[in-house]
């Protein structure tokens, strides 16, 4: 329920024309019949004396810290989870950096290059640290290389292993030389495979060959942006499935969306392709784009289990952006 509550928020600030009197101040928000909202009680005024940071590590800490977002960068992230045979999920956190907004110098042997650092805080539900990244990367890129870095982006993935819970991954970019940082916050739950309930991995995207049907694709980056050029190839790993005499009832369906609208929804068809442990299932699929009119998408892939007492229904949504 926080998860879902904290998916679409506002965030509201004043000044106000007296001094801060460090005293608590009661917050009431009135919205209309019918709708809901959830709100601090109230504030205290205290005013904010924290100098300014200075240091590499105190600007990166600061920005970490803060719940607003800084925007000198443009920065990006997509979280993705399989899981292990220890019940742990396997969290790839894929991290896209804005090019253009970053401060190329060009060199006398021609290259272009810049700095910057990279850190990223894993939180579990109570604030402690779960693990982290942190890592400077040093770009000294060939004309052909720096064009491309400026129409694809610049990616960076990092991995960890997690145990089933509640989890904030907030990223930090900051550039070297001109100490501009953007920052992006995430909150995810990793299932608890114990419990016997019918749950999925994320949805994996990949870019492949429209011809050559052998290839694997390369997996789309955090803006999950493909040429229409390309088929998308998805993936996905579904768990817990109940069986009937030993075999699979699952039941699944591919739903493509457009601002709401489903624009093709694929007839319900068995899923029987067996993983690599009891219970796990693999789905694997692909779209030609070739007729796809540019634009934001969304792809919402659904596995029923009718085995399941309860007809268990699982789904995940991933948005992908089409271009020429």
């Amino acid at each position: 329920k926080v998860l879902n509550r904290s998916r679409g928020y506002y965030r509201l600030a004043y000044r106000p024309t007296e001094k801060f009197d460090n005293k608590f101040h009661k917050l009431e928000v009135k919205a209309r019949h019918g709708a809901h909202v959830y709100t601090p009680e109230g504030y205290f005024a205290r005013e904010d004396h924290a100098s300014k940071a200075s240091t590499r590590e105190e600007e990166i800490a600061a920005a970490a810290r803060s719940p607003l977002v800084k925007r000198d960068l443009d920065v990006a992230a997509e979280l993705l989870y399989k899981f292990s045979t220890d019940n742990q999920a396997m969290l790839d956190i894929n991290t896209f950096i804005d090019a253009r907004k970053l401060n190329f110098q060009k060199t006398p042997e021609g290259k272009y290059r810049t700095s910057f650092d990279i850190v990223g805080f894993v939180l579990d539900q109570l604030g402690h640290s779960r693990g982290g990244i942190s890592q400077t990367i040093s770009a000294d890129l060939p004309e052909q290389d720096y064009r491309r870095a400026l129409t694809t982006g610049i990616s960076y993935t990092a991995s960890t292993k997690l145990p089933p819970g509640y989890y904030q991954v907030r990223m930090v970019v900051r550039e070297s030389d001109t100490h501009n940082i953007g920052t992006v916050s995430r909150y995810f739950e990793v299932p608890d495979l114990n419990n016997r309930q019918l749950t999925m991995s994320s949805m994996f995207l990949y870019a492949s060959s429209a011809t050559n049907a052998k290839n694997s694709g390369e997996q789309l980056p955090a803006t999950r942006v493909i040429s229409r050029k390309n088929d998308l190839r998805y993936v996905a790993i579904v768990y817990n499935a109940k069986t009937d005499s030993n075999k699979s009832q699952l039941r699944s369906r591919l739903i493509i969306s457009q601002g709401g609208k489903v624009l093709f929804q694929e007839p319900e068809q068995p899923l029987e392709t067996r993983g690599n442990a009891e219970g796990q299932y693999v789905k694997i699929g692909q779209l030609g784009l070739s007729k796809v009119s540019p634009g934001r998408y969304v792809l919402t892939f659904v596995v029923n289990d009718l085995a399941d007492k309860k007809h268990t229904t699982v789904s995940r949504s991933i948005d992908f952006t089409v271009v020429d």
